[in-house]
């Protein structure tokens, strides 16, 4: 079964953990479930609007499936697009 974002219900297509501290400025009502990437971001702009986040606060990002809504005819999130570039690799 796909992990599916407890805000928008779409399946997810990135799994990623941040900073516990960056999270838990989100609304907590969605704290302890599973958000899609844009989700988060919103929530934590409604937040913290000024909040600044880099990929060097994230412990983890991955891609889950690419594909997967030309496999399965689920609907992503219709504002993800792009390539995510770490341009300081450890």
């Amino acid at each position: 079964m796909s992990q599916t974002c407890k805000k928008c219900r779409r399946v997810q297509r990135f799994e990623f953990n941040i900073r516990d501290d960056i999270w838990n400025q989100i609304d907590p009502l969605y704290r302890d479930h599973a958000l899609c990437i844009e989700c988060f971001l919103e929530e934590l702009n409604f937040a913290n609007p000024g909040q600044k986040i880099t990929l060097a606060d994230f412990g983890f990002i991955g891609i889950i499936d690419p594909d997967m809504d030309d496999k399965t005819g689920e609907d992503v999130h219709p504002d993800f697009g792009g390539i995510l570039i770490d341009r300081n690799p450890a």
